[in-house]
């Protein structure tokens, strides 16, 4: 597996600042040119990078590319992601009836989340949300995600799990930039691609 920053506007990518989230997805989708799609991507618009995750990389190609670092079983990490949640899974996990809910009920559904499907036992977990994302697909309808950012630090338990979720994402709408994790043992938070959370930015 591979990974990589870019800084946009990108060669042969353009702005992304602006577009919705289809358009971005169709940029990465040209940007890359691989079907079946093999990689991962998240766009930080406060930043402006764009970072991509790939199982191979392209002869010939110019994007910088580095070996992304394998997870230890039994390892401590640090762990940031953006993911997307829709509104049945809310309400099913955590039996949230509104979408202007606490922070402590996501985290509520995270944390097992995590542990059933990343093979991650958490430690401690904060969570903060945006506003609701609406992807529209030409011909297909719109589809509409809570997008739910954590940080926290956990414990490889099943490394087989959090393998899988560390090189092909973790939830829905992986194809539209959601479910990265990004995984850093016990380093300053300027390691992480797209900052930190919130009050640590502060």
């Amino acid at each position: 597996m591979y990974e990589t920053v870019l800084r946009t506007p990108y060669a042969g990518l353009g702005p992304l600042a602006g577009l919705g989230a289809y358009e971005i997805h169709e940029r990465v989708a040209g940007l890359m040119n691989r079907n079946p799609r093999d990689y991962l991507y998240e766009f930080c618009a406060p930043q402006g990078v764009l970072y991509l995750r790939a199982a191979t990389r392209s002869a010939g190609e110019e994007i910088p590319w580095r070996e992304l670092t394998p997870l230890i079983a039994g390892g401590h990490y640090k762990v940031l992601g953006r993911i997307a949640l829709d509104y049945h899974r809310l309400e099913h996990r955590a039996k949230v009836t509104s979408y202007a809910v606490r922070r402590s009920d996501f985290a509520r559904v995270l944390a097992p989340l995590l542990a059933e499907r990343a093979g991650l036992g958490v430690s401690s977990l904060e969570v903060w949300t945006e506003p609701t994302v609406a992807i529209r697909k030409p011909g297909r309808g719109e589809f509409h995600f809570v997008p739910i950012n954590f940080a926290g630090t956990v414990t490889i338990e099943d490394l087989e799990r959090a393998r899988a979720a560390h090189e092909r994402g973790f939830g829905r709408a992986r194809g539209f930039g959601f479910g990265v994790l990004h995984f850093r043992p016990q380093v300053p938070r300027t390691a992480f691609p797209c900052g930190a959370p919130p009050a640590e930015r502060q």
